[in-house]
């Protein structure tokens, strides 16, 4: 546990404690708060609050549809480009707003600085540089469009599945921090999907100026 880090381990158990007195008063759970559900909830908490740790606040079930970004977003319109289906789109917004969400607090708070996340993101996309990079080697000029879209699919399900040894700290394992940290690359127009993304999104750029 992080000494300067106890007044955020005060507030989570507090809001903790409120919600498990709630469930009684409303009567959906009837016994008592027993110590040593306090003592682990406090152990649990203080987990997170290590150097080898971030704290997560919520997850997808937490999300709801006015949360996640528009369509006009460069990283949606990325996905477009490969043809993924509605709900793997979901998906895939809601692991963007989850990783910007945290990666913004984490920053707030002080429990993370720029320097990480930046190294953080270069991992990620060294990575994706060599996949991307055997993924322009196994076509070739005559590819139809619909190989390619099928491609660039495979390396997003890489992206979203391969991926698990890349922890931006060692315990902090959540799903979302590296695939919405993918898709936050995207939508800097630093990576993408699709075979031919630099030559669509200098597209995409050029009629957006001339609008």
């Amino acid at each position: 546990m992080i000494p300067n880090r106890i007044n955020d381990l005060y507030d989570e158990l507090l809001g903790w404690w409120w919600g498990e007195v709630l469930l009684r008063l409303t009567g959906q759970i009837s016994r008592n708060i027993s110590k040593n559900e306090v003592r682990e909830k406090i152990l649990d908490i203080s987990r997170k609050y290590t150097n080898d740790n971030l704290p997560i606040y919520f997850d997808e079930s937490a999300i709801s549809d006015k949360d996640l970004p528009n369509d006009d977003r460069t990283f949606v319109k990325q996905l477009d480009w490969i043809s993924v289906g509605d709900n793997t789109k979901r998906h895939c917004k809601s692991d963007f707003y989850l990783a910007s969400e945290h990666r913004s607090k984490w920053i707030r708070n002080e429990l993370i600085f720029f320097d990480e996340l930046k190294k953080f993101d270069n991992l990620l996309r060294t990575e994706w540089e060599r996949r991307f990079d055997e993924m322009e080697e196994s076509l070739d000029n005559n590819s139809h469009d619909n190989t390619k879209k099928s491609r660039g699919r495979e390396l997003l399900q890489w992206a979203n599945y391969g991926t698990d040894a890349l922890c931006i700290r060692p315990l902090c394992k959540s799903p979302f921090v590296r695939r919405g940290t993918f898709q936050i690359l995207s939508d800097k127009e630093e990576i993408g999907w699709h075979p031919d993304y630099k030559t669509k999104i200098s597209k995409m750029d050029k009629n957006e100026s001339n609008e």
